[in-house]
């Protein structure tokens, strides 16, 4: 396998099922995942708490919220649409230094 550059955006994953790829941790993860650690919440109040951008219209929040949760295995959507942490992340450790949370 090769990487043609440092950092190519997504880390990549050699399992039995194959390749998977997955965020790399960033501060905004890290906000993400303490923000949801006290339970589901919709896109227009994450991404407020996360990126520091109160309310922000649904359909930008929205969007907002999928590119930054969708490529992280420790995020899901419910049925309602909220996100929340992933069943396999019943304890978040944070992967960013907590001085710069």
């Amino acid at each position: 396998m090769h990487e043609l550059s440092d950092n190519a955006g997504r880390s990549v994953g050699v399992t039995s099922h194959g390749l998977q790829a997955y965020a790399e941790p960033s501060l905004l993860i890290d906000r993400a995942a303490r923000y949801l650690a006290i339970g589901p919440a919709d896109a227009v109040d994450l991404i407020g708490h996360v990126c520091n951008l109160p309310r922000a219209p649904r359909i930008v929040a929205e969007h907002m919220a999928v590119a930054l949760l969708s490529g992280s295995r420790d995020f899901e959507r419910d049925l309602m649409g909220r996100w929340l942490l992933s069943k396999s992340t019943a304890v978040y450790s944070p992967r960013i230094a907590p001085a710069l949370l």
